[in-house]
Parts: C-alpha cells; structure tokens; sequence
C-alpha cells in the first residue's frame, strides 16, 4: 500500500473538512502520475517515468510492460500482473 498525500484532478492538495492533508492509499493516482509523465519530467527523479503516449502506435507490447514493472518498482510499488483487456492495460500490485 503506498500511503501519501492525496492531491485532486488539478494536482492540489486535497484538504478535509477539519483542514488537514487527506492522506491515504494512492496507488492509482501513482499510476497515473507514471504513466502520463515521461523521462526528466519529475526534477527531483529524472529516471521516472513511463511515457505511455509514445508507445501508442508500437507493436511490441512487451516492451511496454517491461518498462511499467521497471517503474513501478523503481517508485517501491510491487506489480503481480500486467495485461491489456479491452484497449486498457490493467496492473495488479502483489497484496
């Protein structure tokens, strides 16, 4: 489980009704934040980073998976399982 801050849709903090940081599990916003972001996009982790828009048109998707396991264990997020259903890859993280 990877507990952090939540942020919302426009990447601010997302603030409860007491005025505290909301914080809990973000594995999904995570994924999204490595997947949408490419190489040096992160100044404080130049190496993160998936980039999933440019392999749109490769016909290897192996190489794609490779690359999302690599990231997400390099951020400490451990993947069970990769696949594509429907034109959307879906990934599992080990429990």
């Amino acid at each position: 489980m990877n507990i952090d801050i939540f942020l919302d849709d426009e990447h601010d903090l997302v603030v409860d009704a007491s005025g505290d940081w909301s914080i809990g599990d973000t594995f999904h916003p995570d994924q999204m934040a490595l997947m949408t972001t490419g190489k040096n996009d992160w100044k404080e982790n130049p190496i993160i980073g998936i980039d999933a828009f440019a392999h749109l048109e490769d016909e290897d998707r192996d190489a794609l998976y490779t690359e999302i396991r690599g990231q997400y264990e390099l951020c400490g997020m451990e993947v069970a399982k990769i696949e594509s259903l429907g034109g959307k890859i879906l990934i599992t993280r080990k429990s």
